[in-house]
């Protein structure tokens, strides 16, 4: 997920040093131009077609970038959450993917068996998970529940692509 890493890094720094940019991540088109984004390539997750995207990153990355204009309404600009929440959104991608995707050769065939057995159910689960994501950035007396959010769907990504490769 190179684009949704690149993207929480940026958004972290711009968030941390007050960058002018900023004010255009908050300007009035970017939560409808974002959200459209996130809509289609959520049906591109669900269809996968083309299946060169990566569906996956987009929706993370706008994802994102819907999460931060919309709460920056109702939290102070300077509150720790827009700075530290993409950087641990981009370090839970990282290593996740590294775990999962970079050394699925190290894994027995029971444990394959199984991750086999969930991706078979991916229409579900990424109803399930793109669900509680979009539910989360609504919730916003529940802040923590954006970033488990994106860390299930990173999980669930992770498993897919995992899974992927070895078919």
């Amino acid at each position: 997920m190179p684009i949704f890493i690149l993207s929480c890094l940026s958004l972290g720094y711009l968030a941390d040093n007050n960058h002018p940019l900023v004010a255009y991540l908050l300007s009035p088109f970017v939560i409808p131009v974002m959200g459209s984004v996130m809509a289609l390539s959520g049906i591109g997750v669900l269809v996968n077609k083309p299946s060169y995207l990566n569906w996956h990153d987009f929706y993370a990355s706008s994802t994102l970038f819907v999460w931060f204009a919309y709460w920056h309404r109702f939290f102070e600009p300077d509150a720790p959450m827009f700075i530290y929440f993409p950087y641990f959104l981009a370090f839970v991608s990282f290593i996740t993917v590294i775990l999962f995707v970079g050394q699925r050769k190290n894994i027995d065939q029971e444990t394959l068996r199984v991750m086999l057995k969930i991706a078979g159910r991916k229409p579900l689960l990424s109803l399930v998970v793109m669900g509680f994501s979009v539910a989360s950035l609504l919730l916003i007396e529940h802040f923590l529940l954006f970033p488990i959010a994106i860390t299930l769907f990173i999980i669930q990504y992770s498993l897919l692509e995992c899974v992927k490769q070895d078919e």
